[in-house]
């Protein structure tokens, strides 16, 4: 399988208007998206639609101008999971892999159970400790912190040792290290016995690998 971002690469242009310099929703430069810009969101329900329109243009082939759409969202209230997920999509398909994982590393740390940015980010050679530190945030997020709380913060530890085991053996098919990854997702079954999702892994480890 493909091992960088390259994966995700879909194209960079930008479809063109009758002038033959802008798209088929009106020439936008970069500031017009910046703070105050004449794009800028200013409601949760804006930004909905923005993502939409990005999904139209990304799905055309359009990925810078689908990623200006969504960089429009400065307002971290309406930057939504999903707004997250997509702009580190985006980034990467466009080859801005370092911006990009910033923005796996916000969706992870929202939702830490978000497979995909997980694969996205071992894709893209995400820093290991960066990666469980979101997914940390995310389970504490989820769950509460419990820092006062023995019992709460056994409880965060049952809850976040599974999806540390997950991220650290998905980062280690992305770098080759095919045993590593297989002893991490065995033990995960022994603790899921039957789960279909991590059976699939040990069987396609197995046979591609072993």
């Amino acid at each position: 399988g493909t091992t960088d971002g390259n994966r995700y690469r879909r194209g960079t242009g930008s479809r063109r208007g009758n002038s033959g310099t802008g798209s088929s929703f009106g020439d936008r430069d970069s500031s017009a998206y910046g703070s105050g810009g004449a794009f800028s969101v200013l409601s949760a329900a804006e930004a909905n639609l923005r993502l939409k329109e990005s999904r139209c243009l990304s799905s055309l082939g359009n990925i810078v101008e689908a990623a200006q759409v969504l960089e429009s969202i400065q307002n971290p209230e309406f930057r939504s999971l999903a707004v997250s997920m997509a702009l580190g999509q985006l980034y990467a398909a466009s080859g801005r892999n370092g911006e990009a994982v910033v923005q796996l590393l916000d969706a992870l740390s929202r939702n830490p159970y978000l497979l995909e940015a997980v694969e996205m980010l071992a894709i893209l050679g995400a820093d290991q400790d960066r990666v469980l530190s979101a997914v940390g945030d995310g389970v504490r997020s989820k769950h509460g912190s419990g820092v006062d709380d023995l019992e709460d913060r056994k409880l965060n530890d049952f809850l976040l040792l599974p999806v540390q085991e997950m991220v650290v053996g998905h980062l280690h098919i992305h770098r080759n290290n095919h045993s590593s990854a297989l002893g991490y997702f065995r033990k995960l079954d022994s603790w899921f016995p039957n789960n279909v999702y991590l059976l699939l892994k040990i069987a396609v480890l197995q046979v591609s690998y072993c």
